[in-house]
């Protein structure tokens, strides 16, 4: 595939999702929903900022990938231009996916809270250990939020390191896999909708009476009960996109950038038993979210996933 135009497959992606969604509200009778700027400086620090860091890595590591590659071909201009549509595609898919996420709840009558929760109770051994771990670890872990700061540290460390150590070969197709696992798993959030186990048993978390609240307010009114401020604030288990990215994430790892594994493995481990511990996840949530970051990773890499220790 030619350079200019696998740099050009963000803002494609982008403008394709962008108008999926504004089809998709008037097909459905749906409202496209907007942040405030609470909301978008949340999307800002958790997904644009870590890859604006990524893009100046990849800007700072430019000179030597000059030399190394086609000088002919390389432009600071351009490079700029092109790593700041780069951000604004990004937050067009950011801004597709929480509208996405928004619906799974109107776009069916069906909730499926009951039916997963019977998965996990017939799980209970397992998901009882995983409680326990994250009881045990997390007040080790010296953060006020660490299910949610240690994945924007995963999204930071990996944007960066692709980015310095690979500049666009490497930070181009996790960026793409990233995108698409926003848009595909707003769209997988309406195959069988769920708020999460803390229908069943909500823990005493201000945060997540928060979500919760929002939620049953805004699908009880169809909608209309919308606060600009909550435009990140609608629960969603099925499947886990924490998950979902963790594994992209992990998989560029092994096949650019082992030592990487070091850090993203036992976060992903931590994620898996925190999202039970806080009640965010079923179990069933997860492997749902490996297969939504398999089918992206081969969608943007071929049909094959490789690593660099593949053959």
């Amino acid at each position: 595939m030619r350079p200019g135009f696998q740099r050009l497959r963000l803002q494609l992606l982008a403008v394709a999702s962008i108008g999926v969604l504004f089809a998709a509200a008037w097909l459905l009778g749906l409202r496209v929903y907007m942040p405030d700027s609470a909301a978008a400086i949340f999307c800002v620090k958790h997904y644009v900022g870590p890859l604006a860091f990524g893009l100046v890595a990849a800007g700072i590591s430019w000179p030597v990938w000059m030399i190394s590659t086609r000088p002919a071909r390389r432009n600071l201009v351009r490079e700029t231009v092109m790593s700041l549509a780069d951000l604004a595609a990004f937050s067009v898919v950011l801004f597709v996916h929480f509208n996405l996420k928004l619906w799974s709840h109107l776009v069916s009558a069906r909730n499926y809270d009951v039916d997963f929760q019977r998965v996990d109770s017939a799980m209970a051994p397992l998901r009882d250990w995983m409680i326990e771990v994250a009881r045990v670890v997390t007040p080790l872990i010296p953060l006020e939020q660490p299910y949610m700061e240690l994945f924007i540290s995963m999204f930071l460390l990996s944007f960066v390191v692709h980015g310095a150590a690979g500049g666009q070969r490497e930070l181009r197709p996790l960026l793409m896999s990233t995108s698409l696992v926003l848009v595909f798993g707003g769209l997988a959030y309406w195959i069988a909708p769920a708020y999460g186990p803390m229908v069943f048993g909500m823990p005493d978390l201000k945060f997540v009476r928060y979500m919760r609240d929002f939620s049953d307010n805004f699908v009880a009114s169809r909608g209309s009960a919308y606060d600009p401020v909550k435009f990140i604030s609608m629960l969603a288990a099925m499947p886990s996109l924490h998950v979902a990215n963790s594994a992209v994430m992990t998989y560029y790892a092994m096949k650019w950038r082992p030592v990487l594994l070091a850090y993203h493995v036992p976060c992903t481990l931590y994620f898996l038993c925190q999202g039970v511990a806080l009640r965010f996840h079923y179990l069933i949530d997860y492997p749902a979210g490996l297969i939504l970051a398999g089918i992206c990773v081969m969608f943007i890499n071929g049909q094959k996933l490789e690593t660099r220790w593949s053959d």
